[in-house]
């Protein structure tokens, strides 16, 4: 199980890791942040970003927030 900082660009032109941003990564997502459509974008980006399973990644802090702590599982 791996915990990874995430700050969350949403409304982005395309889906992609931008930089490191304070001790994590900041995502650039093209979904728009209504109705939680960024946060499950960005579960999918994440998931196929380190090759594992959407199921596999769920967001644990900062559900509403630009900030966001994520936890993938092996």
């Amino acid at each position: 199980m791996k915990t990874i900082k995430v700050h969350v660009q949403a409304n982005a032109k395309v889906n992609k890791v931008v930089d490191s941003y304070n001790d994590g990564i900041k995502v650039a997502i093209k979904a728009k942040p209504v109705d939680g459509e960024a946060n499950d974008q960005l579960v999918k980006f994440i998931g196929d970003y380190y090759k594992v399973k959407k199921s596999q990644v769920s967001i644990i802090k900062g559900f509403k927030s630009k900030d966001k702590v994520i936890r993938i599982n092996d």
